[in-house]
């Protein structure tokens, strides 16, 4: 069965308003937000973020405020099509803001792109299962996201043009993009340190710590020592990537030497984590301190503040939409890009619980 895919009313409109402008039916400038809401039936501020999303895939310019969009017309000798898919980490990757913005980025350039029906976390990180989709898949190309060492060493040795977005990348000669993350990791193990935290530990799933854990645990762990904290298998509890695991996990934690810090590599984790442990009296920052490794928009919305780490992805997708550019016209490309992380503190840290 093919994966349901639930879009927005912005993004369904904005795929409206690419299919018109490719098609040519608006040749210099797109018509006001009020008249294609009106066209098409929808509200303004739907209007409004599809051509946000528009803007973003380099479709439509702004001539600044109260001025009409100048519409940017597709290049008269496009690039060769390519058949590009996008072999996600889990399937709600593929409702990532800026995992979409270099889906209908690649479209926009005339390639045609899809979403693997299985995800990596399906197909149990096994080399063999993504070797035998691979070869059954008409793409030509691909992005992979998150995949572990062994996975991206199999796309690395064959004839195969991929990046990799995240994952494991160490030794390999391979395209990817990625964020510079470790400096984060070792500032929030400063931070709760001067706040007289000990027990801190970070969720990890087997393909990080296994068969030897990945860049990010390795400074976690340094940075614990270079406190002069005790470092032990304690810091790095292992989950298998499944709802029932995680709050396993979670529990098993608490119920002996409650960790007084928990970082969670992802900004989904970190709201599901904080709500099972809420469910269970354990409130951040009272009784642990709580840290993301990413943001969610709804974070602004959140009270207390959610510690957590930011970057900016829109390099992420000018770096994959530039590496299909030069794939497309037979240039090779493995340059590795990271992007630059910053902590934001927050209001889920706070000193050490006593006790």
């Amino acid at each position: 069965m093919k994966p349901f895919e639930v879009r927005s009313p912005a993004e369904q409109a904005s795929q409206h308003l690419r299919q018109e402008i490719l098609a040519g039916s608006w040749s210099e400038y797109l018509p006001g937000e009020a008249a294609l809401a009106a066209e098409l039936g929808v509200g303004r501020d739907t209007i409004s973020g599809a051509v946000k999303i528009l803007a973003k895939q380099g479709l439509v310019i702004s001539q600044g405020a109260g001025k009409r969009r100048r519409v940017k017309a597709p290049s008269k000798k496009p690039a060769p099509s390519w058949q590009v898919e996008i072999l996600c980490f889990e399937s709600t990757d593929r409702h990532l803001d800026y995992i979409l913005d270099v889906f209908y980025g690649l479209i926009a350039r005339g390639h045609q792109v899809k979403f693997s029906p299985k995800s990596l976390q399906e197909m149990k990180m096994d080399p063999n299962r993504v070797a035998r989709h691979v070869k059954r898949s008409n793409a030509g190309a691909w992005v992979v996201v998150a995949g572990s060492n062994e996975v991206l060493r199999w796309f690395s040795q064959h004839d195969i043009p991929a990046i990799a977005l995240y994952g494991r990348i160490e030794s390999l000669k391979i395209a990817a993009v990625g964020v510079k993350i470790t400096p984060v990791y070792r500032s929030i193990v400063k931070r709760l340190a001067k706040l007289g935290h000990e027990r801190i530990v970070k969720l990890s799933r087997y393909e990080t710590r296994f068969p030897n854990p990945s860049l990010i645990e390795r400074a976690l762990l340094e940075e614990l020592h270079a406190q002069g904290l005790p470092v032990s298998d304690y810091n790095l509890p292992v989950w298998d990537g499944s709802f029932n695991d995680f709050h396993r996990c979670l529990d098993s934690l608490f119920q002996i030497s409650p960790p007084t810090a928990v970082i969670f590599n992802q900004p989904d984790l970190f709201l599901a984590g904080q709500a099972h442990l809420s469910q269970r009296g354990v409130i951040a920052p009272r009784d642990v301190s709580l840290i993301s490794m990413g943001e969610l928009p709804v974070f602004a919305w959140h009270d207390p503040p959610i510690s957590h780490a930011q970057f900016d992805t829109s390099p992420i997708v000018k770096t994959i939409l530039g590496w299909m550019d030069k794939i497309s016209i037979g240039q090779a490309d493995t340059r590795q890009v990271s992007i630059p992380a910053v902590l934001i503190e927050g209001g889920t840290i706070g000193a050490a619980p006593k006790g």
